[in-house]
């Protein structure tokens, strides 16, 4: 075995050590992940498919549901394992990619890639990110050596773990025919992806129908915040932002003044690499203008930075410039709060989250009242999951003791209590909420209650959770 590929299976290994030692006991902070688990557990209990949100994320509801089978006690440490090792595909299958390209900086390259923020923290949860991740750049490393089946599969994959991932089948076709001999893999990548996108997504189509493409988009956010406030701040963090844009400088004057010198990505048998690159970023950039609801929607667009990037610049250039990158998550320079690295920080608001999740369901059940209605608001999702996977019931079909709705009106509120319910909300000025990011890491051992019993007046609680009586409320 040459020197390169031990040094590529020593940056693998180290990006698996880099997630084992943060794997923490919940589903993530994203609601979405725990949705995924719910859906799981239905699947592996015997139930009929039921999406975890539209339009359907099959390969990964399907995946955990084969885990729980093998393993009825898996938890969310499981779940965040799996896609731990996905990440860990991603960074390998990526480093292959490189050196396909002939690129001497594969093993810098998969630690980079491994290494930006947003991959690494979404290394840990159930979110499909990193999964849709490792199967495109599986699908990049088979479109660089000529694999075309082998391409069009995982781009199927990718489409069935996340069914934007279909954007990668332009890109990922110039990197594939780079001259008019490649048509006909051409065609059998795009058949074969196409094909196994249609049978992933085919339990779906038969619990759905075409209304499997209704798009489950959470809240509304404005374009310009997230998209220049947070978007490119969250995936790379103001650290990573600075060093890519240092990099995508030099690489420019590089190219301007026609510096001579070797490219760290030479890329000499795919003279269409950078409009490769360039294509996928607008792909998904332009995807995201138009739906800027998740900074994480970003993440596809790593690789093929990481890849252009290395085309831009020399081979001392482009080592020094992931060198960077590998301090990212650890550091917090450049952010507002000044605080620690954008990984400790989102381990920090996980494990106060874990915390609340365990101190409200705690405190419900010890309420003095028989019956319970808890207006979770923005917590809803993750209260009500895990109340249901302990006690396996649907909370909010039949009758139970504790009832977790997402928000109380003057209809719902009036019949709860015509049904004898008492009515709770959680307590979000003691939670330091602000209605967009988690909690402060802070000491929720303290006495104050995280559930306040509400007014007989009160009929509905703001999503800020501001109590409102029935003058002040609105349908």
């Amino acid at each position: 075995m040459s020197r390169l590929p031990r040094l590529l299976l020593l940056a693998t290994a180290l990006v698996a050590a880099s997630r084992f030692v943060c794997l923490t006991a919940d589903y993530g902070l994203d609601a979405d992940g725990w949705l995924v688990a719910r859906a799981a557990h239905n699947l592996a209990a015997g139930g009929a498919y039921e999406a975890s949100r539209l339009p359907g994320y099959p390969v990964q509801e399907f995946g955990y549901a084969l885990l729980l089978k093998l393993n009825s006690n898996a938890g969310p440490m499981a779940f965040g394992l799996v896609t731990a090792l996905f990440s860990v595909l991603a960074s390998l299958t990526f480093g292959l990619a490189l050196r396909g390209l002939g690129s001497k900086f594969a093993p810098l390259g998969a630690l980079a890639l491994a290494a930006v923020p947003a991959v690494y923290i979404n290394s840990l949860n159930a979110m499909d990110f990193v999964w849709s991740l490792a199967w495109i750049t599986s699908a990049m490393a088979a479109a660089i050596h000529g694999r075309s089946a082998t391409a069009g599969i995982l781009i199927g994959l990718a489409i069935g773990t996340r069914i934007t991932s279909g954007a990668a089948l332009l890109p990922l076709s110039l990197l594939l025919a780079p001259n008019a001999l490649g048509r006909r893999q051409l065609v059998r990548m795009w058949l074969t992806a196409l094909g196994t996108g249609a049978l992933c997504f085919a339990p779906v189509l038969w619990s759905y129908g075409f209304e499997f493409f209704t798009y489950y988009g959470g809240e509304e956010r404005s374009l310009l915040q997230p998209l220049f406030g947070r978007a490119l701040l969250q995936v790379w963090s103001p650290f990573g932002l600075c060093a890519a844009s240092a990099g995508l400088l030099i690489g420019g004057l590089r190219c301007l003044h026609r510096r001579g010198g070797e490219r760290a990505v030479p890329a000499d048998q795919h003279p269409r690499l950078w409009h490769a690159c360039l294509l996928a970023m607008a792909l998904w950039f332009g995807a995201f203008l138009i739906l800027p609801a998740d900074p994480d929607y970003l993440i596809p667009t790593v690789p093929f930075a990481l890849l252009f990037l290395g085309w831009l610049l020399s081979g001392s250039q482009f080592a020094i410039f992931c060198l960077l990158l590998c301090i990212a998550p650890f550091t917090g320079w450049g952010s507002e709060t000044k605080g620690p690295g954008p990984l400790q920080a989102a381990l920090n608001n996980r494990r106060s989250m874990a915390r609340i999740y365990e101190r409200v369901l705690a405190e419900a059940k010890q309420l003095p009242e028989a019956k319970v209605v808890i207006y979770a608001g923005p917590l809803f999702t993750q209260l009500a999951v895990s109340q249901q996977l302990r006690s396996g019931k649907e909370l909010q079909k039949g009758p139970d003791s504790i009832v977790v709705r997402r928000r109380l009106n003057p209809t719902n509120s009036s019949l709860a209590r015509r049904e004898g319910y008492a009515l709770y909300a959680l307590n979000v000025p003691q939670l330091e909420w602000n209605g967009d990011t988690a909690p402060s890491n802070r000491d929720f051992d303290r006495e104050e209650a995280l559930l306040i019993l509400l007014p007989s007046d009160a009929e509905s609680v703001s999503p800020d959770g501001v109590l409102e009586s029935s003058g002040d409320t609105k349908e």
